[in-house]
């Protein structure tokens, strides 16, 4: 079994407020959505981003969404500094075991 869990950002939820947003944000487990089969992607909010993970995992650098009808797989990347998202923040580099801040930040 997999779940989503929608990316609070602003680029998802344009009216929200940064502040609850990021309030909100602390409780994102809270809102895993779970996936048992391929086609319940097809469910998801239309044009919204999400992570996907397994059920049990905590944390991912895969990132879905639904447009058009189809679903899309993607990674996630901060617009700010370029490097690549992770649910729980930027990710780290395997090799170093080297990785930045923790904080999510806003995509």
């Amino acid at each position: 079994m997999l779940a989503w869990i929608p990316i609070l950002s602003q680029e998802n939820f344009p009216d929200t407020p940064i502040e609850v947003l990021q309030f909100a944000d602390r409780y994102q487990t809270a809102l895993r959505w779970p996936i048992y089969r391929p086609q319940d992607l097809l469910e998801l909010p239309e044009g919204m981003t999400g992570w996907l993970l397994p059920a049990d995992a905590e944390d991912t650098d895969v990132a879905c969404g639904v447009w058009g009808g189809e679903v899309y797989i993607l990674g996630v990347t901060d617009r700010r500094t370029g490097r690549a998202q992770t649910l729980l923040g930027e990710r780290g580099d395997a090799a170093t075991g080297c990785g930045d801040g923790m904080g999510q930040s806003p995509v």
